[in-house]
């Protein structure tokens, strides 16, 4: 039994040729498309964004994909913001508050005349007021809120699981409001 020999002709090289070139540019486009941040034009940006390890993840309000963020991206008006295992990530707000997230941590940004609003999900912060002449507002997922006055520094952490906040003043002061209305002035130095 012979085998009957079949041969290349330049039509198989002309549809390997093809083929390669749609998977490069796919393979292109793809890799263009994850590593990509949208930018809005229906709003103006409050904030920009920063991360020293890994990477941070944005959700716009209007929207449920979350997309991977890059060196100074912009910042709007709702978003939410996450960082994974071992990433931490530094906010810059436009009058001048500086937000730093530690690692699996999920918070939304806002911002309004009075100064920067932050909500926090779960996890760790770091808000630094010394910059900006407005007041911060933090939101905690237990129904507890920090009015940060302009000059400050505080540290926040929000566990969902065991539902407990804790609260650390560097630097200024800070008035919390526990979720039944009941508030305190706590000082530098102090924590709740």
């Amino acid at each position: 039994m012979t085998r009957k020999r079949t041969r290349f002709r330049f039509s198989d090289f002309l549809i390997i040729l093809i083929c390669t070139t749609v998977c490069a540019v796919s393979l292109w486009f793809f890799w263009k498309d994850l590593n990509t941040s949208t930018v809005r034009t229906d709003k103006d940006s409050i904030a920009s964004i920063t991360f020293k390890y890994k990477i941070a993840q944005r959700r716009f309000s209007d929207s449920v994909v979350w997309e991977r963020l890059q060196q100074d991206s912009l910042l709007y008006d709702a978003d939410y913001i996450r960082t994974s295992d071992m990433a931490q990530a530094s906010i810059f707000f436009n009058d001048g508050t500086k937000i730093d997230l530690h690692e699996n941590t999920m918070l939304q940004v806002f911002f309004s005349e009075k100064g920067a609003e932050v909500a926090v999900d779960n996890g760790n912060i770091d808000v630094d007021t010394t910059e900006s002449e407005n007041t911060v507002a933090i939101s905690m997922e237990n129904g507890s809120v920090i009015n940060l006055s302009s000059g400050s520094k505080v540290t926040a952490s929000s566990n969902t699981q065991s539902n407990q906040n804790s609260i650390q003043i560097k630097a200024g002061n800070a008035e919390v409001k526990d979720s039944s209305g009941n508030s305190e002035i706590i000082k530098k130095g102090e924590s709740v």
